[in-house]
């Protein structure tokens, strides 16, 4: 391989960073290739944020004519259905039953939880097959506001689900608010778009993880301007030059290091340590619960350390909860660790998520 250089992007600025080790080199550029390889086989997200963003240029757009809205609104709700297509078509192609299964109850979980996803699935129905998915559009200071009549919606949409309908029914409000419905199910899918990966990821082995740390902590050592970080050769950095000293036509080529789905792959993996018994130190690793010999004795654990080293990589404790002599006389222990090369901010949003689970495990009302 040749030799690599490192460039931050930055609004349209290129900035010529440095000449990196071939060693240093190599290493960016396998874990690169290696997810990149991954993103490509299931980058399933990318066309319906494509649609989800222009769809908020567009309502932001003080100029933004209605048509365009309503017509960026029925290109989003074209994208939801094809990014629920892609996935159940990979499943169905390339995983065991079970992969398949996980993906149902995730998706019935937010069905089940969440009236904007009920809403959204019922509209792109509807405005596929009926009319147009809003029945006014108004902007004031306060922003954009696109609504659609539940009268109007329940009289129109022959294929409406009855229990969707009755819901409907049973409902004080008159009118639905979509803009809110989109953002917030843009957010769900973007969560079940997460897990899903996760869970192709932790099939694959350890090696993608090790791969998503290497290039997390490039792009850390690199970045200085909250730009994106790059890799090219002596070449382009000649062309470069030769354009920042007035050349009128240079081909230049450089590859982005994909940090964002590095980033991604980290904040999906953790390891969680629940125990219950009775502490008896604290272990200079992970964790760890005593095998329990007799049935009658109280199980015995050890509380784990700060930092670990396991499988090649460093792990971190976010967070713990910690109960002694419990209510039940029992000692109570919770943690979490993740890899190393997140913000503390990342490691606390990660522990905070597992809150109702701790107050449940500490009889917390």
């Amino acid at each position: 391989m040749n030799q690599m250089w490192v460039l931050e992007i930055n609004e349209g600025t290129v900035t010529i960073l440095k000449e990196i080790e071939k060693i240093e080199g190599n290493e960016i550029n396998v874990a690169c290739e290696k997810l990149n390889s991954l993103w490509k086989e299931i980058n399933f997200m990318q066309p319906i944020t494509e649609e989800f963003n222009e769809y908020i240029k567009c309502v932001e757009d003080e100029k933004g004519s209605t048509n365009k809205i309503i017509r960026q609104l029925n290109n989003y709700l074209s994208a939801y259905k094809g990014f629920i297509d892609r996935w159940r078509t990979f499943l169905s192609r390339n995983k065991e039953k079970s992969y398949g299964e996980f993906f149902d109850l995730a998706l019935s979980e937010i069905y089940d939880r969440c009236f904007e996803y009920r809403f959204i699935y019922n509209l792109r129905n509807y405005a596929q097959h009926a009319g147009e998915p809003v029945s006014s559009i108004s902007r004031s200071f306060k922003g954009t506001k696109i609504i659609l009549s539940k009268e109007h919606f329940i009289t129109e949409h022959n294929g409406m689900q009855r229990s969707f309908k009755k819901e409907l029914e049973s409902m004080t409000e008159k009118e639905l608010d979509v803009d809110n419905a989109i953002r917030v199910v843009h957010q769900e899918l973007t969560e079940l778009h997460a897990k899903l990966f996760n869970r192709q990821l932790n099939s694959l082995g350890n090696d993608y993880l090790m791969a998503a740390v290497i290039v997390l902590n490039f792009y850390k050592k690199y970045n200085k301007n909250k730009g994106e970080i790059a890799l090219t050769t002596r070449k382009t950095i000649e062309s470069l030059r030769e354009l920042q000293e007035g050349s009128s036509h240079k081909t230049v080529n450089w590859s982005r290091i994909p940090n964002k789905l590095a980033e991604t792959i980290i904040k999906g993996v953790y390891i969680k340590y629940k125990f219950k018994g009775k502490i008896v130190g604290n272990s200079s690793g992970f964790p760890f619960m005593y095998e329990q010999k007799l049935a009658i004795k109280m199980p015995c654990f050890e509380t784990g350390s700060k930092y670990v080293e396991h499988n090649n990589l460093t792990w971190v404790q976010v967070g713990e909860s910690t109960g002694t002599a419990w209510q039940d006389g029992y000692d109570r222990y919770f943690t979490i660790y993740m890899p190393v090369g997140l913000s503390m901010k990342e490691y606390n949003d990660k522990f905070d998520s597992f809150k109702k689970e701790i107050d449940e495990f500490f009889n917390r009302k």
